[in-house]
């Protein structure tokens, strides 16, 4: 059996070549696995060994919270061995987010689908029985990994709460490894005797064209593309039917040649068959199909429909392409199993989005973080994400998974009421359908001032911006605002503040029973709001619920302007104002809570809060929270 022993050079050196070479844009390589320094997470535990023939590795953060995510990879050279010791540039996206991460090499190299599936299936088994139950458990992959994320998810829908499939292999693998063998065939009839018959490609027992190390390899085939600029014509059909730009068309060569040689050695011959197939597009298609090298298959193609997609997705599916891939294009990527996907009435489960990439994974860790956040908080609330476009932010995206925004709006004096029914009528809706989540809207129970109070949450800061800015170029909204406010403006004062929940706060909202909602601020002394939320985590918190205060969300700020050294920011619930008044008294009597509150002010060199208010209010009838 002979594999083609060009990658195997080109993997070793691809962080190198990439950088100074080829790609100095891209972020991942063009098989799923790293080629650049990321973003750093600390492992507390890593964990690798061989499960059936595949070496694995495990990575398990500090702050690890019994969550588990499996990375499937791509399409790797079926001589290159597995090398861990080349970190996955996109592990600290989920280390950093409290998971766990897993990844198999698999126990074949090359074309390794099936495999991919057992394998990973096989190491997540390892994991529970090595680490215990998961309390949640995602999976993901680039390219050929993409593919074995969506089948994976396909098979065993009640192990994932969700997917997601970057620059995908989500095409059946006949149909994706048979276009590039139609682009060798059509190749060799617009510019014959440039590349070895088909034929022999497919014969496993002869030798490749491109056999050197990779750059020797890519010189080689951008040789073979200077030979077809006296026929621009050509080339350029050729190039429109890939779906490629001129300057990938070289590499293009070196792949398609490599994958059809790995397929024909794996599976001992040639499984494609064009004897059927016409070919249209080009200058002369009737000149083009006379001339087309025609085989017939010479071994079954069951290995490359034994894992073909049904379209049947139970769980969120997030995929997230690039607008332009020169090896797994949109077409093939994500169009066609989009289609499946409706024909299957399972079109609730898909989400789409697309990024400013250009090139095959060309994800930054920005990117790929934002889609993370939106595929778990769509598991979360079970609302799928309206965004859909992904640039890549400028800012680093924060390691908390939920970016909250309190906004506080004092409306036009005698307005609050026209104010409260634009977002009662509109404003909420219109908010969600630019992927904003509604948390909690709240009016206080002493309003002089017409004041009302809301918390929107995001994905992350990205995902924030950009939702506003769909939101604020709506016409409906634009439409909105025109017809509430002939009469005049109705919010005199706007005022928000980007908020991130503490290490020990509750992650849902608990029930109030209608109860009322106590909002405190604290703003602390020089550099003791360190010691302020340690004393709330190991005491004051907890001593609440003794008193009969009910927990809600605790946040800190995360903008320095608005207070990141010294605000706090939480919510209790209890079931009327004078029974929060008289729980606080018995809580500020507590001898256990002077004691604390004293051994804290030692170390603090006195009070540790400069500031308190605390503002008691009702939730308004349209929040999500009642």
């Amino acid at each position: 059996m002979v594999y083609y022993s060009y990658l195997t050079p080109f993997l070793m050196h691809l962080d190198l070549f990439f950088r100074k070479v080829l790609m100095k844009k891209f972020f991942f390589s063009l098989f799923g696995w790293t080629i650049v320094n990321s973003l750093s997470a600390q492992t507390a535990q890593r964990d690798t060994g061989i499960i059936n023939g595949a070496a694995y590795e495990i990575q398990i953060p500090a702050n690890w919270n019994k969550k588990l995510l499996l990375y499937a990879h791509g399409y790797d050279s079926p001589s290159n061995p597995p090398n861990f010791q080349n970190p996955l540039g996109i592990a600290p996206v989920f280390l950093e987010r409290g998971f766990a991460v897993a990844r198999s090499s698999y126990r074949l190299r090359g074309w390794a689908f099936q495999e991919g599936i057992d394998d990973t299936e096989a190491l997540r088994q390892h994991f529970v029985k090595k680490f215990g139950k998961t309390d949640s458990t995602f999976i993901t992959g680039h390219s050929m990994g993409g593919g074995i994320t969506i089948a994976t998810l396909e098979k065993n829908p009640q192990i994932y709460n969700g997917a997601m499939a970057l620059c995908p292999l989500s095409t059946p693998p006949y149909e994706q490894t048979k276009g590039a063998f139609d682009a060798y065939v059509i190749f060799n009839a617009l510019f014959p005797d440039l590349l070895p018959k088909a034929a022999d490609v497919m014969n496993p027992k002869l030798p490749a064209t491109f056999r050197g190390n990779f750059p020797e390899n890519m010189k080689k085939a951008q040789e073979i593309v200077s030979k077809t600029k006296d026929k621009p014509e050509l080339i350029t059909a050729f190039l429109n039917f890939r779906q490629l730009k001129a300057s990938d068309l070289a590499f293009s060569l070196v792949f398609s040649e490599g994958i059809l040689r790995d397929l024909s050695a794996q599976i001992g011959g040639n499984p494609f068959d064009n004897t059927n197939t016409l070919y249209s597009g080009f200058p002369n298609d009737w000149d083009l199909n006379a001339k087309v090298e025609r085989l017939a298959a010479t071994v079954s193609n069951q290995r490359l429909i034994q894992n073909d997609r049904t379209g049947l997705i139970e769980k969120p599916l997030l995929m997230m392409h690039t607008t332009y891939d020169q090896l797994i294009p949109p077409a093939y990527g994500i169009e066609k199993y989009d289609n499946l996907v409706h024909e299957k009435h399972k079109e609730l489960n898909l989400k789409v989005l697309y990024t400013n990439g250009q090139g095959h994974c060309a994800f930054s860790p920005q990117q790929t973080a934002v889609a993370f956040d939106a595929l778990r908080q769509w598991v979360t609330t079970g609302k799928k994400p309206s965004i859909m476009a992904v640039e890549s932010p400028a800012m680093p995206v924060p390691p908390d998974t939920i970016c909250y925004e309190m906004r506080i709006y004092t409306a036009q004096k005698g307005k609050l009421n026209d104010l409260l029914k634009r977002f009662r009528n509109h404003t909420t809706q219109l908010f969600e359908k630019h992927g904003m989540t509604n948390v909690g809207y709240w009016t206080p129970l002493d309003n002089p001032d017409e004041k009302l109070y809301y918390i929107l949450s995001y994905p992350n800061r990205a995902a924030r911006e950009a939702a506003w800015k769909s939101f604020s170029a709506d016409t409906a909204w634009q439409s909105v605002v025109k017809a509430s406010e002939a009469n005049g403006g109705l919010v005199a004062k706007a005022e928000n503040i980007f908020l991130k929940t503490t290490d020990f706060s509750p992650k849902h909202w608990k029930p109030s029973n209608n109860g009322v909602w106590q909002f405190r601020i604290y703003k602390t002394t020089p550099n003791n709001l360190p010691l302020l939320l340690q004393r709330f985590r190991d005491f004051t918190y907890k001593r609440f619920e003794h008193f009969g205060m009910t927990n809600q969300l605790y946040w800190t700020v995360t903008d320095a302007a608005q207070g990141a050294d010294n605000m706090f920011y939480y919510f209790l619930t209890q079931p009327s104002e004078p029974a929060a008044n008289a729980a606080f008294a018995k809580f500020v009597q507590d001898p256990a809570w002077i004691a604390t509150r004293n051994a804290s002010e030692v170390k603090g060199g006195g009070s540790l809060t400069e500031k308190v208010e605390s503002v008691f209010m009702f939730p308004t009838d349209f929040s999500p929270i009642r």
